[in-house]
């Protein structure tokens, strides 16, 4: 019997696919059992220790992808001018501002959208492969145990989980970012001192178009009401 499980250990198992395939499935099933479960903490914990590990080990060269100064100021200058095109458009779509009236504002929401259009495009260059060499692999490694052992390896496994643990916190980010903190965004180009009314302690003003304006009050949390101002400067 042993000389059995010995023989077919070494035809389709070694040992240390047998630790990485128990591994991997112990692993998948506590993670779909905590989403299953809405255990947010354990899901998380289950997606960040991987990933963390996997900075810690491999800092020195996510610094140097990171400094590529050349390529990223390109990138980034051709995702900020679609991500300003964006932003006022959203901010037009909500608050009713003519783009002509925004300039800080938008900017910053520019620069955020940036962000995570790279990330999700890093994000997309490294996941779509990986799906593709998962598919094949899956299909070749009925017939080959080249490619069966590449399945069972954990860098293989975790590549994934790592993967949406360091894209997570950019889109979460973006979800934040785009709504509930578009009003403080406005606040860059709000003024005292505007065409559009008289100062008044604790007031600021943007203009909205050529017919009214926002009186804001509050900076924790702003309220914004509509006046009618049809002069303009």
């Amino acid at each position: 019997m042993d000389m059995v499980f010995n023989k077919l250990q070494s035809v389709y198992f070694s040992k240390k696919e047998l630790f990485n395939t128990t591994l991997i499935m112990l692993y998948g099933f506590a993670f779909m059992k905590s989403v299953m479960d809405h255990n947010m903490v354990l899901m998380w914990s289950l997606v960040y220790i991987p990933t963390l590990f996997y900075v810690w080990h491999n800092i020195d060269t996510i610094k140097k992808s990171f400094f590529k100064w050349k390529r990223i100021l390109f990138s980034f200058g051709i995702l900020f001018t679609v991500g300003k095109i964006l932003a006022d458009k959203a901010f037009n779509e909500r608050f009713e501002i003519e783009a002509q009236y925004l300039q800080y504002s938008s900017n910053i929401m520019a620069v955020i959208y940036a962000i995570v259009f790279g990330v999700s495009i890093i994000f997309l260059i490294h996941l779509i492969p990986h799906l593709l060499r998962l598919m094949v692999y899956s299909v070749i490694g009925e017939f080959s145990t080249k490619y069966r052992k590449k399945l069972t390896t954990l860098g293989f496994f975790f590549k994934l989980i790592i993967l949406i643990g360091l894209a997570t916190p950019f889109f979460t980010l973006a979800e934040y970012a785009e709504k509930p903190a578009a009003p403080y965004y406005l606040l860059a180009d709000a003024y005292a001192v505007s065409d559009c009314g008289p100062k008044v302690d604790g007031t600021l003003y943007l203009r909205k178009n050529n017919q009214a304006c926002y009186a804001i009050q509050g900076v924790i949390k702003p309220i914004f009401k509509t006046i009618e101002s049809p002069t303009s400067k």
